[in-house]
């Protein structure tokens, strides 16, 4: 199932120091399959995540275990989606 993570920085100027994390965690989750797609919002507060999980439970526990979600800097929305019929 595919899954669209909407994160939203509570405080960019906190969420610094926690940026190289974020980004190594990220690249795992690319490696591992479960990250299809990243994207940063222009204004600098937060980006937008596609996943590929087993289930919502599954991709909101991918979402959880972000740096910037542990640390307090930003909180998320995990929504269900799908690819529409070309």
């Amino acid at each position: 199932m595919l899954f669209l993570a909407q994160i939203s920085l509570t405080d960019p100027v906190a969420a610094r120091p926690h940026l190289a994390a974020e980004m190594q965690h990220l690249q795992e989750l690319s490696r591992t399959g479960v990250l299809r797609s990243f994207l940063l919002r222009a204004d600098g507060r937060g980006a937008f995540l596609i996943l590929q999980a087993e289930d919502e439970a599954q991709a909101g526990r991918e979402v959880s275990a972000l740096p910037l979600i542990t640390s307090g800097v930003a909180s998320h929305e995990v929504i269900p989606v799908t690819e529409p019929p070309l």
